[in-house]
């Protein structure tokens, strides 16, 4: 399900030159053959109307969609990932590039980001990539870390 409009290595490759951009899922239909109307966002709104709509887009509460829901969070040195049952879950980070996990009908994950002595670094950004057994995803922002 996956097009050419998959762009999240390049989210990755922003995020460490220090550009924190949220994460969108549209459809830029120019031909209707049967692709069209696969992308949203979900947004955690506090009221059903543009205002808080557009707070909650501004203050990222939302992930981008083609059909499951994610939710990601950092829980002392673990990333736990809630969401809609997925065959595959992904988080990606500058300190693992990716850690991933396959099975049937998963709702969740937990990654361990014990940091490796060898490595020169800190955690600066976490973020979440979920894919269904249809091959439809979701994914969340990069969040920053400290």
């Amino acid at each position: 399900m996956i097009k050419t409009g998959y762009s999240c290595v390049i989210v990755d490759q922003l995020v460490c030159l220090g550009r924190f951009l949220p994460v969108f899922a549209t459809d830029d239909t120019h031909v209707f053959t049967g692709e069209e109307f696969n992308g949203f966002i979900m947004v955690q709104a506090d009221d059903l109307n543009r205002i808080e709509i557009l707070r909650a887009i501004r203050e990222k509460r939302f992930f981008a969609s083609q059909g499951p829901w994610v939710q990601v969070k950092l829980e002392g040195n673990k990333i736990r990932v809630e969401c809609s049952p997925v065959s595959n879950i992904r988080v990606c980070s500058n300190m693992c590039g990716a850690m991933a996990t396959s099975g049937d009908n998963m709702t969740g994950a937990e990654f361990d980001l014990e940091k490796p002595s060898w490595m020169p670094m800190d955690l600066i950004y976490y973020r979440a990539e979920v894919t269904d057994e249809n091959g439809k995803s979701a994914w969340t922002h990069p969040t920053r870390i400290g």
